[in-house]
């Protein structure tokens, strides 16, 4: 996804909402001019996924659970139970602990060196989505701009400018 100074734009809502066997889902895609395998290091290795989203520890593998700490939160580690992965293609974990989880998913489609990724958050309520989603649209956009090397979003620029976007989903 070519961008230019997001701080400096009007971040663009990009959500829509599927249902599926598992349940409503909030999917958000971007675009990046890399094949599925470079992207996937930015989605699952400790020390890229730092630059834009959080840390995780632990030993990964499918039906385990890792710790995962959020670098813009509060400092809470999520634990992350890893249902699916198929590098670099697929991924699906529920985070937090039993009774109150979310599940979140990837997937990552490549044609000729570029490559699509599109999250997908399952919605516990559609009540959620007026935070989820701008949420997601800019830890998204951090990701972009990580890939880039370019200067990171702010998140006011985000919330609540998204937020009526989400509601009305």
């Amino acid at each position: 996804m070519a961008t230019e100074n997001l701080a400096a734009e009007t971040p663009e809502a990009t959500g829509w909402l599927e249902r599926d066997s598992q349940g409503m889902a909030l999917m958000i895609s971007r675009t990046f001019y890399a094949p599925a395998r470079e992207l996937w290091g930015s989605l699952t290795r400790p020390d890229e996924l730092a630059k834009w989203i959080g840390r995780w520890s632990g030993t990964a593998g499918i039906g385990k659970t890792i710790a995962f700490e959020m670098i813009e939160e509060d400092g809470t580690l999520e634990h992350v139970t890893i249902l699916g992965c198929e590098p670099p293609r697929h991924f699906r974990g529920d985070f937090g602990r039993s009774g109150d989880t979310w599940r979140v998913g990837f997937d990552l489609t490549d044609a000729e060196g570029i490559t699509t990724l599109t999250l997908k958050h399952y919605l516990r309520s559609k009540e959620d989505l007026a935070d989820i989603g701008p949420g997601w649209e800019w830890y998204l956009d951090r990701l972009v701009a990580s890939r880039e090397n370019s200067p990171m979003p702010d998140w006011d620029d985000y919330y609540p400018a998204l937020s009526e976007y989400y509601e009305r989903l």
